[in-house]
């Protein structure tokens, strides 16, 4: 994102995945992740609220409202101050910005859980958990005296906000080339549609060195662990087709990648890239461990600086093209949802988001007892997977927004098949 005024944050004109997301909102449809902390103790809301606006003062990037303009879509800072709500059995509902005073953000709670709701336009899963780890770090210590100490996940709230925080990383590192982006439709499950404004959510909790050590066992991250666990139920599923030709489909699952990784950057807002490992069906079937090779060998190929790179130059090309700028937004924001299903939801099956293992102060890990990620809702695909590691659990989350539960079914039976014990959590009755 970049501001005009960088020390009196007024207004941010949106990154580049701020302002795709902002593009493809519907009335109907968002993208807003869930990021969730249980403590050891009951939540008070009132020194949450008092907590949060702390917090909204360190992190500015996150107090604001999404402006639309005849040409471009922009952020500015909201003047009301936003409230903390009671948690609800179904979360990520897409609802109208109005009713939270237009943030775009939404901080819930329930019994010992703080929840923390996030429209994509406002920041990653690394931005939104330094947010969510800053605010539970204040709320300690207004409650209990806990004195903050910072790290990877949690600011200062005593610091000025700095630049740095809220820039636009995407244009800082992208280098002009040329890209390609070729690639067939990717197999997609079915179901039964889900009842309008309900999202299954399903967790599995497992313990974090089962799950390394059989990693390890297979010579590979855990990451590409579980892409590959994911990657054969999906195959399970398909081979079930009547149509030879969608039996023969690729399996395709996206991957968001942590440029934090490859570049300096210490933006709170968005900073990753997607990259697609796919499974080439018409090959025949896959043992598990070619499976896993695939994934390895696609990972190992895409995820270096210069792949990431073109990825992001692509992106932004596509928003700098002299007629795209001067074309009305009534106009061109029904092709780019059209652009969006057709060049990237029905390119790849599922998303395997895995936010790594999650390592807080000593002192503050008193008081933490699990972390919870959770994806949202996409507009094509039918189901999300999202993963965090904290102290020996590690919890991977399936929204679904169909009936049947196969998908994730399959996924953890052959989770527990390895020895890997798995404990179901779900907001289904």
């Amino acid at each position: 994102m970049h501001s005009k005024n960088t020390k009196h944050l007024e207004w941010l004109k949106p990154d580049n995945t701020a302002n795709f997301c902002t593009m493809v909102t519907t009335k109907k449809f968002a993208h807003i992740f869930r990021l969730s902390v249980e403590l050891e103790e009951e939540i008070d809301p009132v020194v949450l609220d008092n907590a949060l606006q702390v917090v909204l003062k360190r992190i500015p990037s996150f107090a604001l409202k999404l402006r639309y303009g005849l040409f471009w879509n922009y952020l500015e800072l909201a003047k009301d101050k936003p409230e903390v709500e009671e948690d609800v059995r179904n979360p990520m509902v897409r609802r109208s910005w109005k009713l939270n005073k237009h943030f775009l953000f939404r901080v819930r709670y329930f019994g010992k859980r703080i929840s923390l709701e996030v429209f994509h336009a406002l920041a990653d899963g690394t931005g939104g958990m330094t947010f969510m780890m800053t605010l539970v770090a204040e709320y300690l210590h207004q409650k209990y005296g806990y004195e903050i100490e910072e790290s990877r996940w949690i600011l200062n709230p005593d610091e000025e906000p700095k630049p740095e925080e809220y820039e636009d990383s995407y244009s800082k590192v992208a280098r002009r080339q040329k890209f390609k982006r070729k690639s067939p439709k990717a197999y997609q499950a079915k179901g039964s549609k889900e009842n309008e404004g309900y999202l299954n959510i399903v967790t599995g909790h497992m313990p974090v060195e089962a799950v390394k050590a059989k990693s390890k066992e297979y010579n590979c991250t855990v990451t590409a662990f579980l892409t590959a666990v994911l990657m054969d139920a999906f195959q399970d599923i398909q081979e079930k087709e009547k149509k030879r030709k969608i039996r023969q489909m690729p399996i395709v699952i996206n991957i968001p990648v942590d440029l934090r990784k490859f570049y300096p950057s210490k933006t709170v807002s968005n900073f990753f890239a997607n990259i697609n490992i796919g499974l080439d069906r018409a090959l025949g079937h896959y043992s598990f461990s070619e499976i896993v090779e695939q994934v390895k060998h696609g990972m190992a190929l895409n995820i270096t600086e210069k792949r990431l790179n073109n990825l992001i130059a692509g992106n932004i090309a596509s928003y700098q093209l002299k007629v795209y700028k001067v074309i009305p937004m009534f106009i061109k924001k029904p092709f780019v949802i059209l652009g969006n299903y057709m060049g990237g939801e029905i390119k790849s099956t599922c998303t395997m988001s895995n936010l790594g293992n999650m390592v807080l102060p000593p002192k503050m890990s008193e008081y933490v007892k699990g972390i919870q990620a959770v994806a949202g809702k996409n507009f094509g695909r039918v189901t999300s997977c999202m993963g965090v590691s904290y102290l020996d659990t590690m919890s991977v989350t399936f929204t679904r927004k169909i009936k049947e539960a196969e998908i994730e079914r399959l996924f953890y039976t052959k989770l527990v098949e390895m020895g890997i014990p798995v404990e179901i959590e779900s907001n289904q009755a």
